[in-house]
């Protein structure tokens, strides 16, 4: 069987977030609990700044949310690849906290983006809260079928924000390199970029997995197992 795969598995996954505020008041969001950062980040990712909490909600909590996120209403979106209209594997539901923030755009395809959050999103946004001291504005909800549904190779290029993924469901691998572009040695020019270390990192049902930096890094979801539960990551 072949593998199913997102029409943006190469290149960056650029994401636009549309945040109607006067300039003076985006500010770069970071994590600010020093004991999130010191406990979970992941070593040997120089300039990488990511962090891994393997249980972020306990089992039970973790199907239970599991069970309220997969009856949200999920589309899958048309991208334009090459001129074609490719239609998307994976399914996604996109959220904002409020009207005024209700807009997306990524690969190059104006997501539908609903608001409020649901009460599901609320109490996993709070629970992020509660932990890494960050304020989520948006979500965006990827549902992976089966094993053969991944994304490929791709960046996410959300400037000066954080992402945060929140697993649920079966265990995923998320592979992580670093980008070898002239921008990332620009930033990081005391590390050797191409030697960084390349992970296989495995997201656990319920578990965390954050970004300070994103564009530095590609990044690909995969699954090994063909005849696993549906993941869902939040």
């Amino acid at each position: 069987m072949s593998k199913k795969r997102d029409g943006d598995d190469s290149g960056d996954d650029e994401i636009t977030i549309t945040n109607k505020k006067p300039k003076n008041e985006l500010i770069i969001e970071e994590i600010s609990d020093s004991g999130f950062l010191a406990e979970h980040r992941i070593d040997g990712m120089d300039g990488g700044d990511m962090q891994y909490k393997a249980d972020l909600f306990p089992v039970e909590e973790a199907d239970e949310l599991y069970a309220q996120v997969l009856n949200l209403e999920r589309y899958r979106p048309t991208l334009k690849i090459f001129g074609k209209d490719v239609i998307q594997s994976r399914q996604v539901a996109v959220f904002a906290i409020e009207r005024e923030r209700a807009q997306m755009k990524y690969s190059n395809h104006d997501a539908k983006v609903d608001y409020p959050f649901p009460a599901v999103i609320n109490r996993i946004a709070k629970r992020l809260r509660e932990v890494c001291g960050v304020d989520f504005t948006h979500c965006m909800v990827n549902y992976y079928a089966d094993g053969d549904t991944y994304i490929g190779k791709h960046s996410d290029n959300l400037n000066n924000q954080v992402i945060a993924t929140v697993s649920l469901g079966a265990v995923r691998t998320m592979h992580l390199s670093p980008q070898t572009t002239k921008a990332a040695l620009k930033v990081y020019p005391h590390v050797d970029v191409p030697g960084r270390q390349k992970l296989a990192l495995k997201l656990a049902h319920g578990s965390l997995f954050g970004r300070e930096k994103p564009k530095d890094f590609g990044n690909t979801r995969s699954e090994k197992s063909r005849k696993s539960r549906q993941v869902a990551s939040v």
